[in-house]
């Protein structure tokens, strides 16, 4: 993940349910998501937490699909893949 964007950030949710995202942000997620003619605006990932973390993780997309990668190479049944699939 990229050092530009670790950190703990609180931002405003207006009417619509939008949020206005920095623009060094941007230029962080911009790198991360590799253009192509599918998808021409820049992609987010975005995890809610559930019951226990009442918060949203942002991802890139490069990240996302790194992350995804170490979830997969857990193997199959075990205790710390079950964990990592449910977070």
């Amino acid at each position: 993940m990229s050092e530009d964007f670790r950190g703990e950030y609180y931002q405003k949710v207006d009417s619509k349910a939008r949020v206005s995202i920095p623009a060094a942000f941007r230029r962080v997620l911009d790198a991360g998501d590799p253009p192509s003619t599918d998808f021409p605006r820049t992609r987010i990932v975005m995890v809610y937490g559930g019951k226990s973390r009442q918060y949203v993780e942002c991802y890139t997309v490069r990240d996302a699909d790194l992350l995804a990668a170490q979830v997969r190479s857990l193997p199959i049944g075990t205790k710390a893949r079950q964990i990592a699939e449910r977070d």
